[in-house]
Order: C-alpha cells, then sequence, then structure tokens
C-alpha cells in the first residue's frame, strides 16, 4: 500500500500503472487528471487516489473513452462508467481462424 504523507514518485507511477511519464505530465497540465504534490526541488509525488484514480482512467482509455471526457469525474464516476464501459475488442484473431490457416 502507498503511504499518501510520502508520496510516490513519477517513475513508480509509469511502472505500477504502464502510463509513460510524458503521459502523466500532459494529462496534468492538459486536462487537469490529478494535481500531484510536488517536493521543494519541484518533483512530484503521487498518493494513492491519484494511482487510483489514473488506473482508472488509463483502463477507460483502453475501452476507447477519450481523456478529455474523463479528466473531470471523479473516482466513483470513473467506477461507474468502466462498470458499464465495454471491453474495446483486441485485432487478435480468433483460435478457430488460426486453426483454419494451419
Amino acid at each position: 500500500m502507498v503511504d499518501d504523507l510520502e508520496g510516490v514518485p513519477i517513475g513508480a507511477v509509469t511502472r505500477m500503472t504502464g502510463i509513460t511519464a510524458h503521459t502523466l505530465r500532459k494529462w496534468e497540465s492538459r486536462y487537469g487528471v490529478i494535481e500531484p504534490i510536488r517536493t521543494d526541488t519541484g518533483r512530484r509525488l503521487y498518493g494513492q487516489q491519484d494511482i487510483e484514480k489514473l488506473l482508472l482512467v488509463r483502463d477507460l482509455i483502453d475501452r476507447g473513452h477519450p481523456i478529455s471526457s474523463l479528466a473531470d469525474l471523479s473516482g466513483a464516476q470513473l467506477e461507474a462508467l468502466l462498470a458499464r464501459s465495454q471491453p474495446t475488442p483486441r485485432a487478435t484473431p480468433s483460435p478457430t481462424a488460426v486453426a483454419n490457416n494451419s
């Protein structure tokens, strides 16, 4: 579990979420998705709620929702939207198509 008092640096957040540091910074500056705390030297530190929101946003974007429609939603709203969203079909061939090409 992440301690909100200490915060998590951006590198650890990228590994936890799979979202690049560049994307995190852009989501922060362009859309205000999250507002990490800053150290005296300007380093971003993310709390548990920030990370949970980023995971929800990532999953919703993977399902086709634009970041601009997600940025201002609360965690509860994002969870509700995710529960209603259908996964985006992947471009992988079905097992029968693979079997037929063998």
